[in-house]
This record gives C-alpha cells, sequence and structure tokens, in this order.
C-alpha cells in the first residue's frame, strides 16, 4: 500500500514527484489527466481524429510534461496553466505538420528519449481515454453551442480565472460567472461520472 500523502494538491504532488516521491505521479495523473484527455477530444477537429487521435495525443502531451518537469518553475505559473500551455503547444505542432505529410514523432519515440517517465503513464493514459464516462462527458462537451464549449474548455478543463475567460469573452466577470454555474449544472451528472477531481 502506498504512504499517504501529507498534502495532496497540485502544487505539493508535482514537488513531491520532482523529490523523488514516485507515487505522487499517480495521484497527479488522477486529477489531471481526465481533463487533459477531454481538452484533447475537444480541440482536436473531429473530421482530423483519424489522423490525430487525441489518445495519442494525451499522452505525447503527458510524456512532454514529465519531460519538462525538472524546468517547472512554480514561481511563474501554477502547474495547471503550464501543462495546458504544453498541451496548446503539441496540438498547434500537429496541426501544422498534418498537411506536410511527414512522418510525425510517435510517442514510443517520445518514451524512449524520456527513460525517467513512469511505466505506468502509457497503459493509464490508454485506460482512462476509453472510459465510457469520459466518452459521455466529451458527447455532452460536444452538443454544446460554441461559446458554452469554449467555455468548458477554458474555466473547466484549464481552470482559468474567471476575469481571464471575461477578458477573453469580452464580458463581465459577473456574467461569465453566471453562465459557468449554468453549464455546470447542466453538466453536473457526466462531470462527477468521468472522475474530475479537484484541489
Amino acid at each position: 500500500m502506498m504512504p499517504a500523502m501529507s498534502d495532496g494538491t497540485t502544487t505539493a504532488l508535482v514537488q513531491q514527484y520532482a523529490n523523488g516521491r514516485r507515487d505522487a505521479f499517480r495521484e497527479l495523473h488522477r486529477r489531471l489527466a481526465p481533463r487533459l484527455f477531454a481538452w484533447c477530444a475537444l480541440r482536436v477537429p473531429r473530421a482530423l481524429q483519424t489522423r490525430l487521435d487525441p489518445d495519442d495525443l494525451t499522452q505525447e502531451i503527458w510524456l512532454r510534461a514529465v519531460g519538462g518537469l525538472p524546468r517547472f518553475d512554480r514561481s511563474l505559473a501554477r502547474f495547471r496553466a503550464w501543462l495546458f500551455g504544453i498541451a496548446a503547444h503539441t496540438l498547434a505542432e500537429h496541426l501544422r505538420t498534418l498537411h506536410r505529410r511527414r512522418p510525425e514523432v510517435g510517442v514510443a519515440d517520445l518514451a524512449n528519449g524520456l527513460p525517467d517517465v513512469p511505466a505506468e503513464v502509457t497503459s493509464v493514459i490508454r485506460q482512462l481515454s476509453r472510459r465510457e464516462q469520459l466518452q459521455r462527458l466529451v458527447a455532452a462537451a460536444e452538443a454544446l453551442d460554441q461559446d458554452d464549449r469554449r467555455l468548458l474548455l477554458l474555466r473547466g478543463l484549464e481552470e482559468l480565472p474567471h476575469a481571464e475567460v471575461a477578458r477573453q469573452f469580452g464580458a463581465s466577470v459577473d456574467a461569465v460567472e453566471i453562465r459557468w454555474r449554468r453549464l455546470q449544472a447542466r453538466l453536473r451528472a457526466q462531470w462527477k461520472a468521468a472522475g474530475f477531481a479537484d484541489d
């Protein structure tokens, strides 16, 4: 049995993992991987998903993030913001190269270059992305109008502050908070079933 974590916040888990607590990785992954997969599934255009699989994209982002952990500076950004920054960069990179028809770097190639990545990364991500409940959340999100889907991505998955989301929407903070509460109510059952954890 794994020893209990003394502090289970995302920031603390990142620090524990960086300090050699390998068991911290599993909890960190449990907290963030569902959001990351949903983000990938919603950000990759449906027409491109046969060429850019959200499962593979999720796995690649995690591998890059784990490999980059020694460079993560929590004084500059929250870990989630840093992770989704990597996600946005990785997605943009793939979208730029899709039309060039050149071989893309595979997940196995990335893993070979990151010998310290926990062995469970691949299997856990694949199990997670196939969960029926998470797929139902993605399906419900895909049925939303464009603004609500964007709100889900920015506030629910990336967890940007209301003020930043309001700035991007060109709306008041109060209006964004009200809309977010309504959207949470609509998706509450799917959100909970998908196993999304909060700090």
